[in-house]
């Protein structure tokens, strides 16, 4: 089993599983499941960046494990359960799992939904609410979303003519910070910067242009 977890970080073909949100002829999949229906499902490309097995015991006669992994959107922890009981000849399935962290945003971070309910019936109003998370630390920028992305910095003529849209010539001299294994992770985008504002997410094509993503 370590060998097995040990060996899970790269590249994966996986299967959406039935029970998923994955969308079929514009219906997700697990409405054709509840119906009793097998769909034919498109397998697509995952990253696993760092797997480790924290735990394993017997339990009432059954082999339970705890595994951490770090991996790129749209990875299904059950499919890797239940691929890792396929490789031992017998069946494994997801019993529990917690997300740990979300881009630069971690677990220590969440606020439970019952506090932020109780809070805002506290105060009198919108605005009160508001100032009450504020003071308490938990309203962020929105770029701070982006925190891991490499930067790119644009002059103001080249930051209007991103937001209209326009495709733009890499600045010259500069290329945006960040390389190999980490700007694999991001998909190849930049957060685009003009006077210390958030300009828009943005891409490089063909090695000669740079576009907007999403901008503002």
């Amino acid at each position: 089993l370590r060998k097995a977890v040990a060996a899970l970080p790269g590249e994966h073909r996986q299967k959406p599983p039935m029970y998923s949100a994955v969308k079929v002829d514009g219906r997700p999949l697990y409405e054709y499941a509840r119906q009793g229906f097998e769909i034919d499902r498109r397998e697509r490309t995952v990253r696993i960046d760092a797997a480790e097995l924290e735990d394993v015991r017997l339990e009432n006669g059954l082999l339970t494990a705890q595994l951490r992994i770090e991996c790129s959107k749209g990875t299904y922890m059950r499919t890797i359960a239940d691929d890792l009981g396929r490789t031992f000849g017998f069946g494994a399935h997801a019993a529990s799992l917690s997300r740990l962290r979300c881009g630069p945003f971690n677990l220590d971070q969440a606020v439970r939904l019952d506090d932020l309910f109780a809070w805002r019936d506290d105060t009198p109003d919108q605005p009160s609410f508001v100032a009450l998370l504020r003071d308490k630390g938990l309203l962020l920028a929105v770029d701070r979303a982006f925190d891991e992305f490499p930067r790119l910095i644009l002059a103001e003529d080249e930051a209007r003519r991103l937001i209209n849209g326009q495709l733009l010539a890499r600045p010259a001299g500069q290329l945006p910070d960040g390389s190999g294994e980490h700007q694999d992770k991001l998909n190849g985008h930049w957060s685009a910067w003009c006077h210390d504002r958030l300009i828009g997410i943005v891409r490089l094509q063909a090695d000669r242009f740079v576009k907007v993503v999403h901008g503002k």
